[in-house]
């Protein structure tokens, strides 16, 4: 349902500090009531909890809980971009082709010179994991997270990778909507990539 989705998209999809949970309860919406209320509320979010569990590798512990799993394809991407930009805008992280060799690539980079009215944003940390999504691409990045790539099938899978797609931005574990929503290109990386598609994400 787009409830359980809006909330999935807000829950913390890794593990820190400042992580917090979503809890949802249907456990009252039934099949025997008058519609619109007559479904399974408990099955939906069994359901929608057990694509997100075999995605994060998560066991049995969500068969009977109200708790909102985030979408998170486990660790795996086919890049991936991991690095800290300091309170004066300085970058320093790391670069890894994951589907090439895995070697890491450092990447340290100065801070621009802010322009007039611009101000600094303090310090950000930055995880970027990047896909390719041809067909090809797309089943060997679920064989490398240990799942069978026909159990979910191309279209299936695409929408998965679709559902983490997007630059969010998270302040103490909370995710600032609308920034990466699918819908919501804010650093204009499509329009960047349009224009050069064999060098832009």
């Amino acid at each position: 349902s787009k409830l359980v989705r809006e909330l999935r998209r807000l829950a913390t999809p890794t593990s820190n500090e400042n992580k917090f949970d979503i809890f949802l309860y249907l456990n009252d919406f039934k099949t025997s009531l008058a519609a619109p209320y007559n479904f399974d509320g408990k099955q939906l979010l069994l359901d929608s909890n057990r694509m997100a569990g075999a995605l994060q590798k998560k066991g049995s512990y969500i068969e009977n809980s109200n708790l909102i799993l985030p979408y998170s394809i486990s660790d795996e991407s086919d890049y991936h971009l991991k690095g800290n930009f300091t309170k004066d805008g300085d970058f320093s992280g790391v670069f890894t082709i994951v589907r090439g060799d895995k070697t890491p690539i450092e990447i340290n980079l100065p801070a621009h010179k802010l322009e007039v009215g611009e101000q600094n944003c303090g310090e950000v940390n930055v995880d970027l994991k990047i896909y390719d999504l041809e067909s090809d691409s797309i089943e060997k990045l679920f064989s490398r997270m240990g799942l069978n790539f026909s159990d979910f099938g191309l279209r299936k899978a695409r929408e998965i990778i679709s559902e983490n797609s997007g630059v969010a931005i998270y302040r103490a574990g909370f995710r600032i909507r609308p920034y990466g929503e699918p819908d919501m290109d804010w650093l204009k990386l499509e329009k960047r990539r349009i224009n050069n598609p064999s060098k832009r994400i």
